[in-house]
């Protein structure tokens, strides 16, 4: 039987990789951002050495880094972006996205198959809050 008490639900929550307010914990095993154990986002491990190297290029300045896969993209938009406030505007076109939220900065978007053009991959396409625009291409 399940205990009511308040402390063991907070425990069932920080489990499953809930904050105490229902924010997903980025990089818990089972809500599909990453394999990685949640120890807080500066202390969790990439899961591989080209999204090591993807997540430093980004750190050291770079705008557009390529990865293998699409879930190596969500890894380091949950490592280095989530919880941060940015807004997901998949499916909008531009003019939407600017009516909508008064502007780009603070949003993003994938950029999939024919939604990829004029990139030429696909991409997860963030407009940061310093006015950057980053491409995470990935195949």
């Amino acid at each position: 039987m399940a205990s009511d008490s308040a402390c063991e639900r907070k425990e069932n929550l920080t489990a499953l990789g809930l904050d105490f307010v229902g924010a997903i914990t980025p990089g818990v095993t089972g809500l599909g951002a990453a394999s990685r154990v949640a120890k807080g986002a500066d202390k969790i491990p990439w899961s591989s050495k080209p999204v090591r190297d993807a997540a430093k290029a980004l750190e050291q300045g770079a705008t557009e880094v390529s990865i293998g896969s699409r879930s190596q993209a969500e890894e380091l938009f949950f490592g280095r972006y989530q919880g941060q406030g940015y807004r997901n505007t998949t499916g909008m076109s531009p003019t939407e996205a600017k009516d909508f939220f008064g502007g780009k900065i603070g949003t993003y978007h994938w950029d999939e198959g024919a939604k990829n053009f004029p990139h030429g991959a696909d991409h997860l396409q963030i407009h940061t809050f310093e006015g950057d625009v980053l491409r995470i291409y990935f195949q």
